[in-house]
């Protein structure tokens, strides 16, 4: 019984989660880094990095509004091309 579909499905979300979990370790390792030179070299007792877009719940590979400016270009061209 093959399920195409789903075989997909979940090697699309393992090699998401494989990137993710790299994501995190390389971003940890950055946000140390930065953390000992901007308290080494500058006057900086504490400092808030910004969060994460509430708008943006599900890992994608894409950015948020990338499917509505896709789509708006594609409009964009119909319409040019039918003038």
């Amino acid at each position: 019984m093959d399920l195409p579909y789903v075989h997909q499905h979940t090697t699309r979300q393992k090699s998401l989660k494989k990137y993710m979990k790299s994501w995190r370790s390389r971003l940890a390792r950055l946000n140390g880094m930065f953390d000992t030179y901007i308290k080494e070299n500058y006057k900086v007792v504490d400092y808030q990095i910004k969060t994460p877009s509430m708008r943006e719940h599900d890992l994608t590979w894409r950015p948020y509004g990338y499917y509505k400016r896709r789509k708006a270009m594609a409009a964009r061209r119909r319409c040019i091309a039918l003038c």
